[in-house]
């Protein structure tokens, strides 16, 4: 948990810097906590990654997306696409848990939400808000999120707030292949 602490830290900070968090160009990145290294053959396609050898110790392993893919992908498909290599990454690491860090509009939902919405329908919800995010998958921690409300006319960034067993269907959710 401190790890996720240190990185709330460092996405506040990096907002306050610049007025944005990013990731490689991305407005999310995140890391897994790797048991092993992962074998890719030449062609990186996410499904072909084998786990490599064990690590020495579990380490956190940055998920970014290339710079390329913003060029060459339709923006769309980004987010889904993350997802997809990240679950992907877990699974070839081996991983024990996956942190998962973001700028994004949020919307609290009351009740069963549909899992995988069509892009734009959160711009469209009155009670929408802007906020930094992070996600935890990690089965000592269960699931974990915490939001920090991006606020404007002055900008600026409120606390973070907890929510426990949050995010549990969705692009960008079930990195690990939990099962609800």
């Amino acid at each position: 948990m401190r790890f996720c602490e240190l990185r709330r830290a460092e996405m506040a900070a990096d907002f306050h810097r610049v007025g944005r968090y990013e990731c490689n160009g991305f407005a999310y990145g995140g890391y897994v906590f790797a048991q092993h290294a992962v074998r890719a053959p030449v062609a990186l396609a996410p499904e072909d990654w084998a786990t490599g050898a064990k690590l020495p110790c579990i380490t956190a392993m940055p998920l970014t997306l290339p710079r390329l893919i913003g060029e060459t992908m339709p923006w769309q498909q980004i987010t889904s696409f993350f997802g997809r290599t990240a679950r992907e990454y877990a699974r070839a690491t081996r991983a024990t848990g996956v942190l998962f860090m973001t700028e994004a509009w949020r919307v609290e939902a009351e009740g069963d939400v549909p899992p995988d919405r069509p892009y734009g329908w959160v711009e469209k919800q009155p009670n929408r808000k802007e906020a930094l995010m992070m996600m935890l998958e990690h089965p000592q921690h269960g699931r974990q999120m915490w939001a920090a409300d991006i606020l404007r006319e002055p900008t600026r960034l409120e606390p973070w707030r907890e929510y426990g067993g949050t995010l549990t269907a969705g692009r960008l959710a079930n990195m690990m292949g939990w099962q609800q």
